[in-house]
């Protein structure tokens, strides 16, 4: 792609589409709850994993946690409460929900290359699959769930240690 003149990194992003019919309402919630962080380190591990720099997440796809007012107690109804009164107001959120076939993540900086765009590919599939789960939505127990799962999202795990998001086992110790 870059020997034929495309660019990336800040001139766009990466926005991966998902049939609504592949999304039940309690897995967007807890997709809601994962992509809109309560703290600042979460926020943070998520603008290292998108390859987001601050200012153009909040330009293309809003990830405040200020933005959702779903209480302290965070729960699955207030998430989806919370969340639709925000999306109904504009496309630039980190789960655009307002096409008519399809719930758009909208978080992924621009890339050309293969192993950071099927890296991206597997953060959704992954995603897809830990709110399939009943574990509580946590970013602990999202990058939990991807380690064990390592075969099936091995360019997604290989960054997260490259980029010492997660450390294995081994290198904590």
């Amino acid at each position: 792609l870059a020997k034929n003149g495309f660019n990336a990194h800040n001139y766009g992003g990466i926005h991966i589409h998902v049939s609504r019919n592949a999304i039940s309402d309690d897995q967007l919630a807890k997709l809601i709850m994962l992509l809109y962080p309560k703290t600042n380190k979460v926020y943070e591990q998520w603008l290292a994993i998108t390859q987001r720099k601050e200012r153009k997440m909040e330009e293309w796809s809003t990830m405040d946690p200020d933005s959702l007012d779903y209480g302290k107690k965070d729960t699955i109804e207030r998430a989806k409460a919370g969340y639709r009164k925000i999306n109904d107001e504009k496309r630039y959120h980190a789960i655009n929900t307002q096409n008519t076939n399809t719930i758009e993540f909208r978080i992924f900086n621009s890339n050309l290359r293969i192993e950071r765009i099927t890296k991206n590919a597997e953060v959704i599939f992954s995603l897809l699959d830990f709110t399939n789960t009943s574990k509580l939505p946590t970013m602990t127990n999202y990058l939990n769930f991807v380690c064990e799962n390592k075969e099936k999202y091995m360019y997604l795990y290989n960054f997260l240690l490259e980029k010492k998001i997660w450390q294995s086992k081994e290198q904590k110790e």
